[in-house]
């Protein structure tokens, strides 16, 4: 909504429609226009006369807040404790599915917080019927109302009131009289603690003095107005008031006492009755109400203002529901249906949307302009790029081809290499063997462990996965020790012993475990030995047992 929006507050009730148009100015909402239509009373619906009028004063030019009647609305004060860490709307929430299931429908809601005490977290709680709601829409769309919001008739008496009269900040109860019912609220510096509408206001009047005087409805309402008062004392007319002032007082005092029930506290308790509506025009009511109930009463508008207006005790409702639209709520419950509220948020930024998508069609045919004329400059030296690529990559496959026949290379020479390397190792290991042998002993063979424990036909280096058998071929010679090569550093013996009981064999590795060479030596066995086409040519002599032990070399 722009800064300077005109709002209108548009009150329609039984017997009267009033509408506000207000603005804001200075930080102050300034009332600009008002007007009014009264309707007629033998009418069950008003619609074909409202709607005209509406046309004729230019209310559908300006963003619209309806109030929505207080009888239609069920208000409730609930409090959360400090500790609860829910937010404000999920604890409504909550409150408002205990009466859903009392309701026919699920309920439409609104709040406001007031607070009593500090630390506290109280709040007002306004539920109304959808479908009570969408007959309000309906009527709305009917008369081409740009509606913004809806809001319960005693919540806009409130803000209305609390704008418009300046206030101490006591504990005031608001009563605004209509025809056929009384909004009450009340409010004090907290805020809006309590909300209610009776049935009962200037229609009780009117029935009663037409009855008295025997005349007719148009009639006894000319003559309340003119003639009538309501003190019980002199001509008949004054007579006839008095027992509809005592139901209306009786009413508005159940109200007060539920309140009192409510917040028992003296520092809650209003200290003065404002009145306002066409009821509370009746000669003699506000005194009587004062004199029965012993507290201060006045008209809305009797006390100094703080927005000038015409009649604020007639148009205080309508007021406040203006004010409500320019955000100058103390009590700002919305009972909006959140499908409409998107809607008017859709139309409120519709202008930015279209500006941006403008924005952005110019911001993609500049793009796209430039991005055709990058694409044909960048193509070309695509075609630069693809030529030395292909370089490239012929050069890539001619070193890979180069690089496999070296490896290929490699692989035929390193078992020539790894004999000449360990030539001198398998000398001194065949020399330490044969001095350390028993007589009747032999060797067999001596091997280095990649060769002995590679799968039958391979070089140790040629295969990486493990043979089966023989304990994964001792797990590949222990990964060919841990991938740096098996050539002599682990060496496997063959040999054969008389010596059933492999005494002189265990002489033996004793011998060999003694030598600076070796860092370890152990006995394999049968089920780690390789099988038998790895063994030496020549077999053991016969009544002789094989064995097979295992060395680790010394590091130099």
């Amino acid at each position: 909504m722009a800064a300077n929006a005109t709002i209108v507050g548009l009150d329609i009730g039984r017997h009267s429609v009033k509408a506000v148009w207000a603005t804001r100015s200075g930080g102050r909402p300034v009332v600009t226009r008002t007007d009014s239509l009264r309707l007629p009373l033998d009418q069950p619906d008003n619609t074909g006369v409202i709607l005209p009028w509406i046309e004729n004063v230019g209310i559908h030019a300006c963003p619209c807040v309806l109030g929505v009647p207080g009888q239609q609305c069920v208000f409730q004060p609930f409090r959360m404790e400090p500790e609860d860490r829910r937010t404000a709307e999920q604890a409504a929430a909550i409150e408002v599915v205990k009466f859903n299931e009392m309701a026919p429908e699920p309920m439409s809601f609104g709040f406001a917080p007031f607070s009593l005490a500090p630390g506290e977290k109280r709040f007002l709680l306004a539920m109304a019927r959808p479908s009570l709601l969408r007959s309000s829409l309906d009527f709305a769309r009917q008369a081409g109302l740009n509606v913004i919001d809806l809001v319960p008739t005693p919540v806009a008496l409130f803000n209305g009131l609390e704008q418009l009269e300046e206030s101490p900040g006591e504990p005031c109860l608001y009563l605004n009289i209509g025809h056929t019912a009384t909004d009450v609220a009340v409010g004090s510096k907290a805020g809006l603690v309590f909300a209610r509408s009776f049935g009962g206001g200037g229609q009780l009047f009117t029935d009663a003095l037409a009855k008295a005087l025997d005349v007719s409805t148009a009639q006894a309402e000319s003559r309340k107005l003119a003639q009538a008062t309501v003190p019980a004392d002199g001509a008949p007319d004054r007579q006839a008031l008095r027992r509809p002032a005592d139901l209306w007082l009786a009413e508005a005092d159940a109200c007060r006492s539920v309140f009192r029930n409510l917040f028992p506290g003296d520092e809650t308790a209003p200290t003065r009755w404002v009145l306002t509506g066409g009821g509370a025009l009746l000669p003699g009511l506000r005194e009587y109400i004062a004199q029965r109930m012993g507290v201060e009463t006045h008209l809305a508008g009797a006390r100094p203002v703080r927005v000038p207006m015409e009649s604020p005790e007639l148009f205080a409702t309508a007021a406040g529901l203006a004010f409500c639209g320019l955000g100058f709520a103390r009590a700002p419950v919305s009972l909006l249906p959140q499908e409409v509220r998107d809607e008017l948020t859709f139309r409120s930024q519709k202008p930015s949307w279209i500006a941006a998508g403008a924005v952005a069609a110019l911001i993609l045919a500049v793009s796209l302009v430039g991005g055709f004329r990058d694409i044909r400059r960048k193509a070309a030296d695509m075609k630069v790029q693809r030529a030395s690529l292909r370089r490239l990559q012929a050069l890539v496959a001619d070193i890979e081809h180069l690089e496999a026949k070296s490896e290929a290379i490699r692989k035929m020479t390193r078992p020539l290499f790894d004999r000449l390397e360990g030539a001198p190792l398998a000398r001194s290991l065949l020399t330490l063997t044969a001095a350390s042998l028993a007589e009747g002993d032999g060797l067999l063979m001596l091997s280095d462990a990649g060769y002995y424990f590679a799968p039958p036909g391979d070089a140790p280096a040629a295969s990486s996965l493990p043979a089966p058998g023989m304990r994964g071929r001792r797990r590949h010679a222990d990964e060919e020790d841990a991938k740096g090569g098996a050539g002599f550093r682990r060496v496997i013996l063959e040999g054969y012993t008389a010596r059933g009981d492999f005494s002189t064999v265990k002489d033996l590795i004793a011998r060999l475990n003694a030598s600076d060479l070796v860092a370890s030596a152990d006995l394999l066995g049968d089920d780690e030995l390789a099988p038998s086409d790895r063994r030496h040519a020549d077999p053991a002599p016969p009544d002789t047992t094989r064995f097979t032990i295992d060395l680790r070399i010394a590091a130099p």
